[in-house]
């Protein structure tokens, strides 16, 4: 990358702070609205971005490292929350409060600030941003919501979505469903995979079908009190999706950074 472009400028007084934080305008035309140049971001970079009056930062921009013909990259939010310190939390409700009260009094901080990933956005890239290394995959997988591409579902555009470097949903699959079967294992709600930029080549009711006659992610239930598994993102709406669980398949490879 071109290190100018990080380079802060010379008079910071005169600049708008925005401007030296990595995705900030570096310049534009005012009086045409034509031009404009940004501060890059490089994946790998946590940008913190200030959502209220009082200046404090609440929201976490990771940025990802995607996989495409022209360089991209993913972005994960996350939220800045205060957690009670680990060591003081014990299994009976009322001792951790004790133990918090006696940690203030003697003048201790009970508090640590923690980071809690909210949202994943990755695109355009292939599957193998989901397994690029293990922090990335780790990062992306306790995102409750993951927004990903889906270009293509069948079997037979696996070589046009690999030349192009997009998402086929015989790839992606794999992915999904050892989310899902990771969560029945921990007790917990799956994450909600949001599928997005479906080639044009379907339309919305070939996609909506082909969705609700799936067998590799179980039977589709109705609607259920928990986030759903799959929702298609659409030009008419949302489709929102459940499925019971997938069904234990000794052929269907898992993904190789997860296993």
């Amino acid at each position: 990358h071109d290190e100018r472009l990080f380079r802060h400028p010379v008079d910071k007084d005169r600049v708008d702070r925005s401007e030296l934080m990595p995705g900030g305008v570096l310049c534009s035309d005012q009086k045409e609205g034509l031009t404009r140049l940004w501060r890059p971001v490089i994946p790998g970079m946590v940008i913190p971005l200030k959502m209220n009056q009082g200046g404090r930062d609440v929201i976490e921009v990771h940025v990802l490292k995607c996989f495409h013909s022209v360089p991209t990259c993913g972005y994960l939010l996350a939220e800045r929350r205060k957690r009670v310190r680990p060591d003081l939390v014990l299994e009976d409700k009322k001792a951790t409060e004790e133990n918090v009260k006696a940690a203030k009094r003697r003048g201790e901080e009970v508090s640590i600030q923690v980071s809690v990933p909210v949202l994943a956005f990755l695109l355009d890239t292939t599957t193998e941003v989901l397994e690029y290394d293990v922090k990335q995959s780790d990062l992306i997988y306790s995102c409750p919501i993951i927004m990903i591409e889906c270009s293509y579902l069948e079997r037979d555009m696996e070589s046009e979505a690999r030349t192009r470097k997009h998402v086929v949903w015989t790839e992606l699959q794999p992915y999904i469903v050892h989310s899902i079967t990771e969560a029945q294992l921990e007790g917990r709600n799956p994450n909600t995979w949001i599928l997005i930029h479906f080639s044009l080549r379907y339309k919305e009711r070939e996609i909506i079908k082909f969705f609700e006659n799936l067998r590799s992610l179980g039977r589709r239930l109705p609607p259920q009190d928990r986030p759903p598994n799959i929702v298609l993102w659409l030009d008419s709406g949302l489709k929102k999706l459940w499925y019971e669980g997938p069904i234990p398949s000794d052929h269907m490879a898992l993904p190789s950074t997860r296993n």
